[in-house]
């Protein structure tokens, strides 16, 4: 769906660039800025998409390290959504100092 997305939004770019697209009379430096704003525009996309298989790509690793006993249960990240830093629940076997979980 994330693929579908990133599609749907580059086609919208390309869209409002041709509607924003300079006229004749025009200022001559309007085209370029066009043209770069779709381009970062696009980039931007393109690069959300790449980290998005890479963050895929390190979460299916991460499950594979996984123990089967482990593999029941989600990862827990540690680190806010969107960080791409993932890491497996502690084990409930695991107390703390004080003796609770």
């Amino acid at each position: 769906m994330r693929g579908i997305g990133y599609f749907i939004s580059i086609i919208s770019v390309i869209l409002l660039g041709i509607v924003a697209w300079p006229k004749s009379d025009d200022p001559d430096w309007h085209q370029p800025v066009v043209i770069i704003g779709m381009a970062l525009s696009i980039g931007g996309m393109l690069f959300r998409w790449v980290d998005s298989r890479k963050q895929m790509h390190e979460l299916n690793s991460l499950e594979n390290q996984r123990t089967p006993a482990q593999r029941g249960s989600p990862l827990v990240t540690s680190s806010p959504i969107g960080s791409g830093a993932a890491v497996p629940p502690r084990s409930s076997s695991i107390q703390s100092r004080n003796g609770r979980p």
